[in-house]
């Protein structure tokens, strides 16, 4: 875990999980090239956050400049509990986004003032379900897009129960199976 990290950026390498608590002003960019990056509380950024193929960020905190998810990379709120994660923008082509879906709340992604943008490869969204009843809509993403963003879709599994609606300022599950 890093606290009271001031100045600079952050390169993330190696395979494990570095958590990001009270990680203070980071004033450069954030460079995720292996592993996994937690970011539990709010971290500066504002140069962005850039996560490759085969890494993850992951947490219930905010990140003030923008994230890229290249090809590969992964957007992972599942298995944290459900909670909020707040980015300055987020960029995703080819990404896999990943949501817990309880019975009453789901993972959620703020993009605050920022856009969604999904590039030509288009992302997935992967749902961890539990406990929920037919019928219930849950909102996975707000943005700030004057359209819709193009290029979502549901992985099988999460598509086989949920119904994914895409507008120009969220994107949301209605749940059509119970778990």
């Amino acid at each position: 875990m890093l606290s009271n990290l001031t100045g600079g950026g952050l390169l993330k390498i190696g395979s494990g999980t570095l958590v990001l608590a009270s990680a203070g002003p980071i004033t450069g960019q954030v460079q995720v090239s292996s592993g996994t990056l937690l970011v539990n509380d709010a971290i500066g950024a504002p140069g962005g956050v850039t996560v490759s193929a085969g890494a993850t960020l992951s947490g219930t905190g905010s990140v003030e400049g923008a994230v890229t998810l290249n090809a590969g990379a992964a957007l992972n709120l599942a298995g944290n509990g459900v909670g909020p994660l707040t980015l300055g923008g987020l960029t995703a082509n080819g990404a896999t986004l990943r949501f817990d879906v309880a019975a009453e709340a789901a993972d959620s992604v703020a993009l605050g003032s920022g856009t969604l943008t999904v590039g030509d490869s288009g992302s997935v969204i992967s749902l961890a379900i539990s406990g929920v009843v037919a019928g219930k809509s849950f909102t996975l993403m707000t943005f700030t897009n004057g359209a819709a963003p193009v290029g979502l879709h549901l992985d099988a599994a999460s598509a086989a129960v949920a119904t994914l609606t895409v507008t120009e300022t969220s994107v949301s599950v209605a749940m059509n199976a119970a778990d």
